[in-house]
């Protein structure tokens, strides 16, 4: 028996836990596997110390139960992110911790941690029912960029497919998904694209979000993650670049490459997480103090 069932099996309590800031592929992941454990009749709680913006994620299974609240008779939590204590928000506690992220050695292949939970389930014969593939689906869309990410493979088309099979409406799930940008976010874009430059014979493209740019939009951090990915498809680019303002006083940058551009070196030097195509960091200090040097050291560890 694999030892994470019998973890689960022998606790009465479960955290099912997402980071700070969520995306689709780590609340996704955490959704079905809120669903299991409800299969198994355990006592569980969805967990995400930030606020979701459910007009975003709203059609993602039992994303209303997501909470900030821990019970002090948790006695496991489940951590769908690389860090469980510096980007989920929790303090330390004498709890055992699971860790399902696709930066683990479970699977490095993976485009996200969706697909480890996938096959997770499939490896121990565990049963998936609809709103388990419903969530799994909305996880790989989003992390494959609807299919369009250039280190797809075979395998990830085969999810796809049993998910599918398995319940996962693909022609409704992709109208919700692609289909529900906000005004604001419209705004926002337009504003950062004002601002946008080439650096580096074209190879490198850098946007920004300033606090004014968000209060004049009335978008959030998370829509930026839009604006990043339509940059990523200008011709000759190969590492996209956003730096985003933030309430807490910080800045934090997004970036995503392709082809065999690498970021996790990246990712380790600026203290931040990511995998071999994207990664986030946050520095303490302002956009314009510090984008010359994030962008001389993207030269220097990437496009060496």
């Amino acid at each position: 028996m694999n030892s994470l069932i019998k973890t689960i099996e022998n606790s009465k309590y479960i955290l099912v836990v997402s980071h700070i800031n969520p995306d689709f592929d780590a609340l996704c992941s955490a959704s079905a596997f809120y669903t299991y454990v409800l299969t198994l009749h355990k006592k569980v709680s969805f967990y995400c110390k930030s606020e979701i913006e459910l007009y975003r994620f709203k059609d993602i299974p039992w994303i209303e139960k997501a909470n900030n609240r821990i019970s002090k008779d948790i006695d496991l939590i489940i951590n769908f992110s690389s860090n469980p204590f510096s980007s989920l928000g929790i303090e330390k506690h004498d709890i055992k911790i699971v860790n399902f992220d696709h930066t683990c050695e479970i699977d490095k292949s993976s485009i996200g941690t969706t697909q480890i939970v996938y096959q997770f389930f499939k490896n121990n014969h565990i049963t998936i029912n609809k709103k388990m593939a419903t969530a799994l689906y909305i996880g790989l869309l989003k992390s494959s960029n609807n299919f369009k990410l250039h280190k797809i493979k075979s395998l990830d088309y085969k999810m796809a497919e049993d998910l599918i099979n398995l319940g996962a409406n693909h022609s409704e799930i992709s109208q919700k998904i692609y289909k529900t940008t906000s005004l604001c976010s419209l705004r926002l874009k337009s504003l950062m694209l004002q601002e946008l430059t080439l650096h580096k014979n074209g190879r490198i493209v850098f946007i920004k979000a300033t606090k004014e740019m968000f209060v004049r939009s009335g978008a959030s951090l998370r829509d930026t993650h839009i604006v990043l990915d339509d940059i990523s498809s200008l011709v000759n680019v190969e590492v996209s670049l956003c730096l985003s303002e933030t309430n807490l006083g910080v800045t934090k940058a997004s970036i995503c490459s392709i082809n065999n551009i690498e970021l996790e070196e990246l990712a380790s030097f600026y203290g931040g997480s990511g995998d071999k195509n994207s990664c986030e960091f946050t520095v303490n200090s302002n956009i314009e103090d510090i984008y010359i040097s994030v962008l001389n050291k993207i030269e220097d560890i990437c496009l060496r």
